[in-house]
């Protein structure tokens, strides 16, 4: 995808409006084992030198058509992970991810970026308590996820994954009260009227309120994506978790994610944090860039920090240029020095039989 900011257009889709996550159960069994590619700096973020001299760099402009990067000083943290490591195997196993120190601030979208392997649906994983990290802690507003039950999670950190189930045997307005789970009682029979309410700004906001009645089997890529933001949005989270919200979207759906999250990201309560391999859109969206590379924090900064072509080539070993710079700087591949960096070879090496 090559997002811009939204234009005008015809009338709004399935994910024209709205605000969002799913919490259908994520049917993934794998994570994503780091590679070792590109290399990060060994120990936990704060025990090395930064990468980026914030210094080094002119002073951001504000952009109208875009919203706006937050002052770092502005938002307490919402979530804040200590020396995080994740593992496959035993003790003696090597780390996936980690050691990891990080923080999300409240009000902010958080991009993370990076190669295939580099531990980014881990992390994500890791943050919303899905999965327990082998070493480290993290904390929701001070509070330690290991002394927040499973249904307290769910009502603070919504999550739509990048793998979700081939088959739904449901009706999209029976998909979105599924958001609401984290809020039934043991003794509550059925959903409550204010159950409902929700389930319907969350199917207004994002704009299938038409569709409500349909099974999500019969909705394509981009409609069933708006179920489960819709079905996020329901839970009423504040963090609003996503791995990779574009993947299989054509280019308007790609466009109306896109303005969707915008939307998202504007309202003071709501904090995201999403994983993409798409850098434009990272840019759109991102108030800071955490670049991902062998399971280690490569490099963590505005999009201008981060977006640049010597950084991204060590990133993805592959060339990059700016089409277009400022804060939130758009980017694309220089084709024509494909090959020219050093790797080893890959799934998609070598010539044509």
């Amino acid at each position: 995808m090559s997002a811009g900011p939204p234009g005008e257009g015809p009338a709004p889709g399935p994910l024209g409006e709205g605000s969002a996550s799913a919490p259908l159960a994520e049917t993934s069994t794998s994570s994503p084992s780091g590679e070792g590619s590109v290399s990060g700096p060994p120990g936990a973020r704060g025990t090395s030198a930064p990468l980026i001299a914030r210094s080094d760099h002119a002073p951001l402009i504000a952009r109208s058509d875009y919203a706006p990067l937050i002052a770092r000083s502005d938002y307490a943290p919402l979530i804040a992970a200590l020396g995080i490591t994740w593992r496959a195997g035993g003790r003696r196993a090597a780390n996936v991810l980690g050691p990891l120190d990080l923080e999300v601030r409240g009000g902010e979208c958080l991009a993370v970026v990076g190669p295939n392997g580099a531990g980014k649906t881990t992390l994500l994983r890791l943050l919303t308590g899905l999965t327990p990290p082998s070493s480290g802690s993290i904390a929701f507003a001070g509070q330690p996820f290991a002394r927040l039950s499973r249904r307290e999670l769910a009502r603070r950190i919504a999550y739509v994954p990048q793998i979700r189930p081939a088959h739904v045997p449901l009706s999209v307005e029976e998909v979105v009260l599924l958001g609401r789970y984290p809020y039934l009682s043991r003794l509550q029979l059925a959903p409550s009227g204010g159950d409902f309410a929700a389930v319907e700004d969350a199917l207004l906001r994002v704009g299938i309120g038409e569709l409500r009645q349909r099974p999500v089997d019969e909705l394509s890529g981009g409609e069933r994506q708006a179920v489960f933001i819709a079905a996020a949005l329901a839970q009423e989270a504040q963090l609003l978790v996503l791995d990779e919200p574009t993947l299989h979207l054509d280019a308007r759906h790609q466009q109306q994610l896109a303005a969707l999250l915008l939307r998202l990201k504007g309202g003071a309560a709501r904090t995201v944090v999403l994983a993409t391999h798409d850098l434009n859109l990272a840019a759109l969206l991102g108030d800071r860039l955490l670049a991902l590379a062998g399971g280690r924090e490569m490099a963590l900064g505005s999009p201008a920090e981060i977006l640049r072509p010597a950084l991204l080539a060590r990133l993805f070993r592959a060339r990059f240029e700016v089409v277009r710079g400022g804060e939130r700087p758009f980017t694309m591949l220089d084709l024509d020095a494909a090959g020219s960096l050093e790797e080893p070879a890959g799934p998609f090496a070598g010539g044509v039989a």
